[in-house]
């Protein structure tokens, strides 16, 4: 029973509370430059007790000496909390306002709240009952932007909670021009107390020896947080009071730089100072190019389409991917300049759909000119096959294909080229038959290498040449001299019968060399007479051998200059004029033959 006759003694004491505080708030007093709500929450009913009231007191104490008029409460209920929050909105709007609350914490679905001593086990679906939500708290100070801070001081001891919570502060999302500061309970307490307070320093100045409190929200380095203190014997008008929340809602509009912050500035303060700022700031932030694309919210289909629309109307962006890179960029920029648009290299929902209409139309003209062309060259191909014979003559056939490689008729044409080869392969092949020479067979290999009777042809090479080998071969043998072997060797250099030649020729050239008789033998057998004998010794004298007097007499002077010549053109050096010596000077230029 001790807990419900504690509510009700609570929820009277809230009541006079509230009513003392109203009255308070509406007396005829100098209106505060600051505002300050604190509640410390210690005697919990379902979790773990704090002790904290000391601290709580000593933090009030230093933010009223500190210009703050400071609503004080601890062990709260859920419904008095909410009650003296909405205190804050019935106050005359202060220069700076702080919101301190300490105790246990709950958080889940999203949500957080500071909970009353009056929670018993809350769970996701009662703790509205039993706490105060902190997204009511962020929207009170929401009211108050550049000059609002909500500090959080949570107790990580047993809280006794319910299905779907668990202790702690979750994820916060900060209004326009508010701080939030939250972290252990005694820090927080701390930083209240002995960090806030200190005048012409900024929030981010004042937290540096407080490293381990997180914070969230407008911390602007370039606003103090408390200024100096006026005068003695000075007091604050309204219209001063007026100034100055008017710059300092400008600055943390200036700070945030946002189209929300300018738009708040000038609901605030419409007749502000910096209200024709605030104004052009605001027209700039909305009418930027690239805020305005990104309006549109374009998905990775629509940019890919963009970039096509692009590449069809001739402006390249570096590849269609999705990604507006420097190249798409580019590629929009020249778009617009070309259309006499702004060429910011952005879109709006305008020229989307005109890029897009252009680019049908450039691709219908495209396609309805590709189609004429292809009629057209239709024809011209139709005409050329007619006036080639079409198909008549192999001629007619071969310029066709030259000159339509592709064309209708390519494949007719290619087909009548090979009956008309085939043809002419037969036709042939039947003329080589009836010749039946090595000659006639080679004629036919050359124009038909592949042709249907190539390796009949070759077959019947084969013996013909086979047939005339034997026969050279038994001729050279017949004679058995040097000039026959070697005359054999030359046409067939590959014979079967090679090695039996050239050991002859080797035997018949050692022997002429060996044996003058032989040598002199072979000459006498050219029957060379006084003119041809002249004309070798000139021929001799003209290759620089000095054969002596050209009287057609073979002296030692010519016979010298016969064995010089011989050895010069690798011929046996007999000094005697062989047959292959007549040979050799007679393909030289020797105008004479032998017998």
């Amino acid at each position: 029973m001790r807990a419900p006759r504690r509510a009700t003694g609570k929820a009277v004491w809230a009541a006079g509370f509230l009513l003392a505080t109203a009255l308070a708030l509406r007396a005829e007093e100098p209106e505060p430059r600051h505002l300050a709500l604190v509640i410390g929450n210690e005697g919990y009913a379902g979790a773990a007790p704090i002790r904290l009231s000391a601290a709580v007191e000593a933090a009030a104490d230093e933010l009223a000496a500190a210009g703050f008029r400071v609503l004080t409460a601890t062990d709260m209920e859920a419904a008095a909390m909410r009650a003296r929050l909405g205190a804050l909105l019935e106050a005359p709007a202060p220069e700076r306002l702080v919101i301190l609350l300490a105790g246990h914490f709950a958080q889940g679905g999203g949500q957080s709240w500071f909970l009353g001593i009056d929670a018993e086990r809350p769970g996701l679906a009662t703790a509205d009952g039993m706490g105060l939500p902190l997204s009511t708290v962020l929207a009170v100070a929401g009211a108050h932007p550049g000059g609002a801070v909500i500090l959080l001081g949570t107790e990580a001891r047993r809280s006794g909670l319910g299905q779907g919570l668990a202790p702690g502060i979750g994820p916060l999302t900060a209004p326009q021009g508010v701080a939030v500061i939250w972290g252990e309970l005694g820090e927080v307490i701390e930083f209240a107390e002995r960090g806030l307070t200190r005048s012409e320093r900024s929030l981010p100045e004042l937290l540096a020896d407080w490293p381990d409190l997180r914070t969230a929200g407008f911390l602007s380095p370039l606003i103090p947080f408390l200024g100096a203190e006026l005068p003695p014997g000075r007091t604050e008008s309204v219209a001063d009071t007026e100034a100055r929340r008017d710059r300092a809602a400008w600055a943390a509009a200036v700070e945030t730089d946002s189209l929300a912050a300018y738009r708040g500035y000038l609901e605030a303060h419409p007749e502000g100072r910096f209200a024709a700022e605030a104004a052009a700031a605001a027209d700039r932030i909305a009418n930027d190019p690239e805020r305005i694309e990104a309006a549109l919210n374009l998905d990775r289909e629509r940019r890919l389409r963009v970039q096509r629309d692009l590449e069809t109307l001739g402006f390249s962006t570096g590849g269609v991917d999705g990604i507006f890179g420097p190249a798409t960029r580019a590629a929009i920029q020249g778009w617009q300049a070309l259309r006499g648009l702004d060429d910011t290299g952005f879109l709006t929902v305008t020229q989307v759909a005109l890029l897009d209409r252009e680019a049908r139309v450039r691709t219908a003209e495209r396609e309805q000119a590709e189609r004429r062309a292809a009629a057209a060259a239709e024809a011209a191909d139709r005409d050329f096959w007619r006036d080639a014979g079409a198909g008549a003559d192999e001629v007619g056939l071969r310029a066709y294909l030259v000159r339509f490689p592709e064309g209708l008729y390519a494949d007719l044409a290619r087909g009548r080229l090979t009956e008309l080869a085939t043809d002419r392969d037969r036709r042939e092949w039947q003329d080589a038959r009836a010749a039946d020479t090595a000659a006639a067979y080679r004629r036919y290999l050359r124009a038909h290498p592949e042709g249907l009777f190539a390796e009949a042809a070759r077959a019947r090479l084969d013996e013909i040449a086979g047939a005339a080998e034997r026969a050279a071969w038994a001729a050279a043998g017949a004679t058995d001299s040097a000039e026959g072997y070697r005359s054999f060797l030359e046409s067939f250099p590959d014979s079967v019968f090679g090695e039996i030649a050239t050991a002859r020729l080797s035997a018949l050239e050692a022997a002429a060399t060996a044996d003058p008789a032989v040598a002199a033998a072979e000459e006498r057998s050219l029957g060379l007479n006084t003119l041809s004998r002249s004309l070798i010794e000139t021929h001799l004298q003209l290759a620089g051998l000095e054969p002596g007097t050209i009287d057609g007499r073979f002296d030692t002077a010519a016979r010298r200059a016969l064995s010089a010549y011989q050895q010069t053109r690798d011929l046996p050096a007999t000094g005697f004029v062989s047959r292959d010596t007549l040979r050799r000077m007679i393909d030289e230029g020797l105008p004479m033959l032998l017998d």
